[in-house]
């Protein structure tokens, strides 16, 4: 992710180079008239002199200074015309990679639930890296030149990180025991598959084995994502993080004012308030069973 270039200090660099362009132009031409005016034995003569040269040479200085200062506010300006709109391509570049990083894991969610098998849960999983690496890509452009930005959005970004690895590192721990048993699951339906073709046995005594999604079923992390009634779980997780990120970036946006308005923050966090109670519900549900 590139970083919008910083100009801030150009216009005080460029006005010293002014002054001290000016400042040498009016060296010389101060040891130029004295020495004209050293050499003129006419006292007429000298005095023209004076008054033509110093109105030459405030004519020339003020035309300078004020030359000098308008192409330099011009210049400033079309710097900062340009850096504006590379730190608006860096906040779209980011939102951009805030919802790729939503994408994968929102895919991830419902394939997975909806397919019901250790291949997608295994091909979904693997997904889930490039999600927080995009992250940590983030968090890293932050650093050098956006220290307001970093600390509004740099702990949700952790959050959304954190989630992402607790599923990441259950699929580690747990993925070479369900491919056992996907394996096993394969060759006891091929055998029975194989049975019923030939006859040996009835199609209603045709019975699948399935333990490898019991398995994948039974892992509780995975659980928070796929499962419906633990959606509130995913919001306040995962979701609530994107949202609050997605928010200070699109402020940013456009020539917003880089705070989220009152009422915005008060909405996402009426909506986190509301998983929570959910969720905090279903464990004293779960308590009392």
């Amino acid at each position: 992710m590139a970083e919008p270039a910083r100009h801030a200090a150009q216009p005080t660099r460029g006005l010293g180079r002014i002054w001290a362009l000016v400042l040498l132009a009016l060296a010389i031409g101060i040891l130029a008239w004295g020495g004209a005016y050293s050499y003129t034995a006419d006292a007429a003569v000298r005095n023209d002199l004076v008054k033509v040269v110093g109105a030459a040479g405030a004519t020339l200085a003020f035309g300078g200074v004020v030359g000098g200062l308008l192409t330099q506010v011009f210049k400033w300006w079309d710097e900062r015309r340009k850096d504006q709109a590379a730190e608006q391509a860096f906040y779209r570049a980011m939102l951009d990679d805030l919802k790729a990083v939503y994408d994968l894991v929102e895919r991830s969610r419902l394939l997975i639930e909806a397919h019901k098998s250790a291949k997608t849960y295994g091909e979904q999983m693997r997904t889930l890296p490039d999600a927080d690496i995009k992250l940590h890509n983030i968090r890293r452009a932050l650093r050098p030149g956006f220290p307001g930005l970093q600390q509004d959005i740099e702990a949700p970004l952790r959050e959304c990180s954190s989630f992402i690895q607790t599923l990441t590192g259950e699929f580690r721990r747990e993925y070479k025991r369900i491919s056992n048993l996907q394996a096993a699951d394969e060759a006891r339906n091929k055998e029975q598959r194989e049975n019923y073709a030939k006859g040996v046995i009835p199609r209603d005594k045709l019975e699948l084995a399935d333990e490898a999604w019991r398995a994948i079923s039974a892992l509780e992390a995975l659980k928070v994502l796929r499962e419906e009634d633990r959606s509130d779980e995913y919001y306040v997780g995962f979701l609530w993080h994107i949202d609050v990120a997605s928010l200070h970036l699109r402020r940013r946006l456009d020539g917003g004012s880089r705070e989220p308005s009152g009422a915005q923050m008060d909405e996402l966090r009426k909506k986190r308030e509301t998983a929570m109670a959910k969720r905090r519900d279903r464990a004293a549900v779960h308590r009392q069973t």
